[in-house]
């Protein structure tokens, strides 16, 4: 079994996508030229939107669902309450917020990018 000295290749770095082929013959890596693409290839890219960023701007909804507006606010509770030196408003807020982002989660990783992936997150 013969193996290809050029294989496809997509790689990240600085921020930015880049897709070429990786010539096994030297090591390196080299561009796409137009005779490496066929009318058939399909790239197929998964990737998760960053979220609006919050504004003293009120007319400006988040990009978050709705069902968890509550987690913003038991952030900003628990940063106050800390500010204030109430440390028990400080781990309450805490708590709470810790469950939003838990439903968040599993909220988002149940197929909502258009893929039929299950993502399991794993704390360590």
């Amino acid at each position: 079994m013969s193996m290809a000295t050029k294989t496809k290749a997509w790689w990240i770095k600085t921020g930015k996508l880049g897709f070429g082929l990786y010539d096994r013959t030297n090591g390196d890596m080299v561009s796409l030229a137009s005779t490496d693409i066929s009318a058939g290839d399909l790239i197929r890219m998964l990737f998760r939107k960053r979220p609006t960023k919050l504004t003293t701007t009120l007319s400006v909804s988040p990009d978050i669902p709705e069902q968890f507006h509550k987690g913003i606010m038991y952030r900003v509770m628990e940063q106050l309450s800390a500010r204030k030196g109430d440390y028990q408003g400080t781990k309450y807020y805490q708590m709470e917020y810790d469950k939003c982002v838990k439903m968040a989660k599993k909220y988002a990783n149940k197929g909502r990018d258009g893929s039929h992936y299950v993502v399991t997150h794993h704390d360590y």
